[in-house]
């Protein structure tokens, strides 16, 4: 018996050996003490407290396999969510500079002093930064964007801003666009722009456009933000030319706006009248009748070549077939011909042989020279008479 528990002693000692070291190389905690000592108790005793020690040993290094498993798909799945933010932002960052291109270039400012201009190049960027999606959050690119648009004496105001220090105050887009207005427009906006539209709205209205027109009238109202709506429609009004000022008149507008857009409408589709009108003039010139070419033609006038002829193609291949046409009327079924050599009205067997070939084959019993006297003198070759040809003659062979 002694031997039996002698040697559990030693293959409980080796496994519990076995089993701290796999603990270990797993990173699981030690077992902890307590339990029962192997080799007290009887021999059953010790094999089941190995068994149980074992036992605890497998789940803690299976509890180490699975918390390194867990860890390591947690370190892959914030690996791959790192690279789907770069990937994101690399489509971001591509998206916007198609955006960009797609806009095309920003509008430029050369810093005209004393004008309107500095106020509109503003309006020109806002409409700019909205084709080219950016918001107006990301204010460091708006400000790039518009000091890279900056020429002449802009430019120059710029680098003194920027060499003195004080353009780092200007990192806000609201600041940047009142110091261009105050650097760059008149000290008294409102009573500038009072002077200007007054002389906008009194220079000659009779020929004027109106769409250049409403674009100068609005760009100015702009300036006078304090002004009653009617007095705004009634200014508008007078500059507009006669017509376009009796129908605004009429329609007794409540706002500018309305006033604007229903003279624009109505000045496009006067435009578009009047382009149609003129298209339809000038093909109807340039495109003569068929009958009037097939007169001129049989008359002997000369016909327009095709260099000299509308731009139009269509008109010109037209002008081609009449030319045709009537040359084809002349030459087949004009019937002067036949009278004209002897008046002969012989049935219509001969004014349909009229452009055709005369027969010019041999008679028997004439000679080569009278053939050829006949055919000259435009007689019958058989018979010699006038007025009708060798296969409509009825006459007796003539052979002197």
């Amino acid at each position: 018996m002694s031997g039996v528990q002698t040697r559990l002693q030693k293959e409980a000692a080796a496994a519990r050996s076995a089993a701290e070291s796999a603990t270990a190389a797993a990173g699981a905690p030690p077992p902890p003490p307590g339990g029962v000592a192997v080799g007290q108790g009887t021999a059953t005793d010790q094999m089941l407290a190995f068994l149980v020690a074992q036992m605890t040993y497998q789940q803690r290094f299976a509890a180490a396999q699975l918390a390194q498993q867990t860890a390591a798909a947690a370190e892959a799945a914030a690996a791959a969510e790192a690279s789907l933010s770069q990937a994101a932002a690399a489509t971001e960052a591509a998206i916007a500079q198609r955006q960009r291109t797609a806009a095309g270039p920003p509008p430029l400012f050369y810093g005209k002093a004393n004008s309107i201009e500095a106020h509109r190049w503003l309006l020109a960027l806002e409409q700019w930064f909205v084709s080219a999606h950016i918001d107006a959050a990301d204010e460091k690119t708006r400000l790039e964007v518009a000091a890279a648009a900056l020429r002449d004496g802009a430019q120059a105001w710029w680098a003194t801003k920027r060499v003195d220090g004080t353009a780092t105050a200007l990192a806000a887009w609201v600041a940047f666009g009142d110091a261009v207005r105050k650097q760059f427009m008149p000290v008294d906006i409102e009573r500038w722009a009072t002077r200007e539209r007054d002389a906008l709205v009194g220079s000659g209205a009779r020929n004027k456009d109106v769409l250049a027109y409403t674009a100068s009238f609005n760009a100015l109202d702009m300036l006078l933000p304090g002004e009653r709506e009617m007095t705004r429609v009634m200014a508008y009004e007078r500059g507009l030319p006669l017509e376009y000022s009796v129908k605004c008149a009429e329609r007794r507008f409540a706002t500018l706006a309305e006033a604007t857009s229903a003279m624009t409408t109505l000045w496009h589709a006067k435009e578009s009248t009047r382009h149609t009108a003129t298209s339809l003039n000038s093909t109807d010139t340039a495109e003569p009748s068929r009958e009037a070419v097939a007169s001129s033609s049989s008359a002997g006038a000369p016909q327009p070549s095709s260099s000299s002829s509308s731009s139009d193609p269509i008109g010109d291949l037209r002008a081609q077939v009449a030319q045709l046409t009537a040359m084809m009327t002349e030459r087949f079924q004009s019937p002067a011909r036949g009278r004209a050599r002897g008046g002969h009205a012989g049935g219509g067997r001969s004014r349909q042989r009229e452009g055709e070939p005369r027969a010019r084959s041999r008679t028997p019993g004439l000679s080569e020279e009278v053939v050829r006297a006949r055919l000259r003198a435009g007689q019958c070759i058989k018979c010699g008479l006038e007025g009708h040809y060798k296969a409509d003659c009825t006459n007796d062979a003539k052979l002197n």
